[in-house]
């Protein structure tokens, strides 16, 4: 009792020789916030309850957790605590007026628009596909892969893995085991198990 007693007297004394003043006059300058938005975490499947605050734009300045929340109670991960990060990659009215036909936005946050990147050509040269062409070169490697790698004894291959995220839902990576099943993948793993 007396050591704890002493432990608490050392610390309140060592705090009188602190200057505050920056510290408040830093809050007092703090931008403050305009708009409040309830949203969802989606970094993974828990489904933490998050505010995204702004000012007004379209930027996010601002994530804390819900504190009303039945799953994280206020609190946040380090995933979710840099959802503002994600939330600033949208682009700005500004950006939307002087969008650019190449697919990306002036600032070269988000690529919308497919890009390929060849394997014999140089490495700073992307082509430019449409969903259909990407969706058949994709369907073709894995058909490619599996063929060469299928062992017709056990009817199953070992050149292909799967590696699930957590934002899937139960019911997502239900549909993703079936089909890598039906594929003959025995190398399957989720990140929530990792």
């Amino acid at each position: 009792m007396k050591l704890s007693g002493a432990a608490g007297a050392g610390l309140l004394l060592g705090t009188f020789g602190f200057d505050l003043m920056p510290i408040q006059k830093a809050y007092a300058t703090a931008p403050i916030y305009t708009e409040e938005t309830s949203t969802i975490c989606p970094f993974c499947a828990c489904g933490c309850g998050v505010f995204a605050c702004g000012d007004g734009s379209s930027t996010v300045t601002h994530v804390e957790g819900d504190p009303d929340h039945v799953i994280n109670k206020g609190t946040l991960c380090s995933k979710g605590s840099a959802l503002y990060q994600t939330g600033n990659q949208l682009p700005t009215a500004a950006e939307l007026a002087t969008f650019s036909s190449t697919g990306v936005w002036p600032t070269g946050k988000r690529v919308t628009k497919v890009l390929h990147r060849g394997g014999t050509g140089p490495k700073d040269k992307w082509e430019e596909l449409d969903w259909t062409t990407a969706l058949q070169k994709i369907a073709q490697c894995i058909k490619d892969a599996r063929d060469d790698g299928f062992d017709d004894g056990n009817m199953r291959t070992t050149k292909i893995a799967a590696l699930g995220g957590a934002a899937h839902d139960n019911e997502e990576c239900a549909l993703m085991r079936k089909l890598y099943t039906a594929l003959g993948m025995v190398y399957i793993e989720h990140q929530a198990r990792i």
